[in-house]
């Protein structure tokens, strides 16, 4: 126990107590902390607070996975942008709360260069195309929506501001 979180429990007028770590996968998230002032935590509150630590444990687990299902559903797993779910689903999210710009990006010619090069190389010029978020300001939206087509969703853009990002 660290000098900070001792005095903190001393303060309380805790005399003993547990800590049962919260790490799904092996990470650390938090700690279910049981105390008591005068007395041992005796053992069946321990086995308890053991229990509760296993529910939370796995709660956790289960929102952190499902969390990762639904970036991966809706991520371009090649350029790491969004991918048509994605961006479908935050324009209906976005869309009726302030002004808005779509713009649409079409690579061009993806067929040929995997035909007449490498799909090593198309792959490499798609995964070249992240550096439109470059020009993107925070809170904007660039996606993947098909093969070499790309569409960004500005949030709030001034007419000009549109026009410059395009």
């Amino acid at each position: 126990m660290g000098p900070t979180l001792r005095a903190n429990l001393l303060s309380t007028g805790a005399t003993h107590g547990a800590r049962i770590p919260i790490a799904p996968n092996g990470v650390l998230h938090g700690v279910v902390t049981v105390s008591a002032r005068g007395m041992a935590i005796y053992e069946e509150l321990f086995e308890r607070a053991v229990s509760l630590g296993h529910i939370v444990e796995m709660a956790l687990s289960n929102a952190l996975t499902l969390e990762q299902s639904e970036r991966e559903a809706t991520t371009d797993p090649l350029t790491g942008l969004a991918d048509r779910r994605g961006f479908d689903f935050e324009v209906v999210r976005l869309r009726g709360r302030r002004p808005f710009a779509v713009l649409a990006l079409d690579g061009d010619d993806l067929k040929q260069v995997n035909r007449n090069l490498d799909h090593a190389t198309g792959d490499a010029r798609l995964v070249a195309s992240q550096v439109m978020t470059g020009v993107m300001r925070w809170g904007d939206l660039v996606a993947r929506v098909g093969d070499d087509e790309f569409a960004a969703f500005l949030v709030h853009p001034s007419e000009e501001g549109a026009r410059r990002t395009a």
